[in-house]
């Protein structure tokens, strides 16, 4: 088991939901998970250009400056990975999902 989901396991985050997560599916209630959900594709979708209103909701549920920061820095780490290990043609590990 890779390590990120050994500590998320330690930590008694709920397997189930990280796995719907990973295999693309939507959280559909008000979690805060699923909020950061919707928030992370947002930014995705919009490059980071998000209407006032959406970037007024993601405060209204609780994102700070210092975590929208955070959110979008992984964003761009992960988007720097996936592309490097793209043209490194490196193999995915065994326990993803083979993705359409």
């Amino acid at each position: 088991m890779p390590a990120h989901l050994g500590m998320a396991q330690a930590r008694e985050v709920d397997m189930a939901m990280i796995e719907r997560i990973a295999r693309g599916g939507l959280l559909e209630d008000d979690s805060r998970a699923a909020k950061l959900q919707r928030l992370t594709r947002r930014l995705v979708e919009t490059g980071g250009a998000l209407p006032d209103v959406e970037l007024a909701q993601a405060r209204d549920d609780g994102f700070d400056n210092a975590q929208l920061v955070a959110i979008v820095a992984e964003i761009a780490h992960c988007h720097f990975t996936n592309s490097f290990n793209r043209l490194a043609r490196t193999e995915p590990d065994a326990h993803f999902p083979a993705w359409p």
